[in-house]
This record gives C-alpha cells, structure tokens and sequence, in this order.
C-alpha cells in the first residue's frame, strides 16, 4: 500500500529523538467491525498515524489492519491510552500488555494516560506516570504523555516538572489536549515553554481546525 502522490504528512521532532506525522487518523466511536476498513483507507490516502484507545474496544482491529497492509510495522505511527479503570501500577502493567497483545506489535509509538485522574486512587497520579516511564524504558512505549482535557485540571497536580513539580524525573514529549475554544489554553502552555520546548497534541475536529485562526495550532 503506498500513499496518494503529494500526501505524504509532515513530522515534528520531539523531546525524545522520536517523530509523530502532524496528522492522525481516529478511530474513536469506529465500531470494531468497521475498523479495518477504515485504517486500510486511511493508510491508503496517505495517513501514517493512526490513534486508538483500550477504551474504544478496536485496538485489535488496528493492528489488524496494520499487519495486513503493505506497510512495515516501523511506518505506521500508533498511538493509545490507558483506560480509566487501570491506573494502579499492577493494573497499568497488565492493560498494556493486553494493547500490546490487541495490537500484534511488541512496541507502540505513543502511549498516554487517557484521563489524569488526580482525585482518584488516593490522589496518587505520579505511580501511574511511573509506570509509563517504565514502559518507555524497556522500549515498550516509544513515547509518553497524559492528557488535559480542556485544561480541567490544576496545572500543579500534572506531573510535569517542567510545570511546577518535581515528583517525577521525566516530561512527557507531548501533552494531548481538547480544544474548541482555546479558554485558558496559554495558562498550560506558557509556564511550560519557559522552561524547555513542549510539543502541544490537540484533539480537534477537522473542520474546526481548517478554519481556526488560531496560530498556536
């Protein structure tokens, strides 16, 4: 399988050597049975980042797809997230060996906290970013991140040195956000490009990004 002539997406270099293509392909709210179908298309047209989650039940699907295109596994840029129900370190450890087994792959290039959850398992989020730096190390996860979903939560409760913490000893290479209307957005950005480059992940519809003036994104 090869990309449509003049589609090929450019990349952005992170914080850890690693490169993610600028566009990706969702497949959230893709039923299973659909997900094939749609990756193989995607990959057609030109796309080389496909983002799945355990939380949307078709990682399994996309690692189907992968393997059955004509692309190498290294060419496609796979991204998921850790459900909400996992973030214990025992549990972390074992839903990620089950993205990894769905995926048919012994490596994903993007892994992220899908919900910071700061309030939950005894406010004790940085185990859970512990754990992912493990996963980074044995070469498991490529890169890392959390994701602040419309920045509702405190910037001092990420774990982000670089951001007013100091509890864990790494940064992630992107932090993923939502964004529709940009409220508040420079509050997160600013503090943390004062102290090192961050490459910002926005979820946004396509349609809303083709016509956002918006220069940061």
């Amino acid at each position: 399988m090869s990309a449509t002539p003049g589609t090929q997406v450019p990349t952005i270099e992170l914080n850890d050597g690693h490169s993610i293509p600028q566009l990706g392909f969702g497949v959230f709210q893709i039923p299973p049975p659909e997900t094939v179908d749609a990756v193989l298309i995607a990959l057609d047209v030109g796309y080389r980042h496909i983002d799945t989650a355990e939380m949307y039940g078709n990682e399994r699907e996309v690692g189907e797809a992968v393997a059955s295109s004509d692309l190498d596994r290294g060419d496609v840029f796979i991204t998921s997230k850790l459900n909400n129900g996992f973030h214990r370190p025992e549990d972390a450890q074992r839903a990620f060996d089950g993205t990894l087994t769905a995926l048919g792959s012994d490596y994903v290039d993007l892994f992220l906290i899908h919900w910071p959850l700061p309030t939950l398992y005894d406010g004790d989020f940085v185990s859970t970013w512990k754990v992912l730096e493990e996963f980074k190390h044995d070469g498991r996860a490529r890169s890392i991140t959390t994701f602040a979903d419309k920045l509702n939560i405190p910037i001092g409760v990420l774990p982000l040195p670089s951001c007013r913490s100091a509890l864990v000893y790494s940064i992630p290479e992107i932090l993923r956000l939502t964004d529709t209307d940009g409220d508040g957005r420079a509050d997160l950005v600013f503090p943390c490009e004062r102290n090192g480059r961050l490459v910002l992940r926005v979820k946004r519809g396509l349609a809303a990004a083709l016509t956002s003036s918006d220069t940061a994104l």
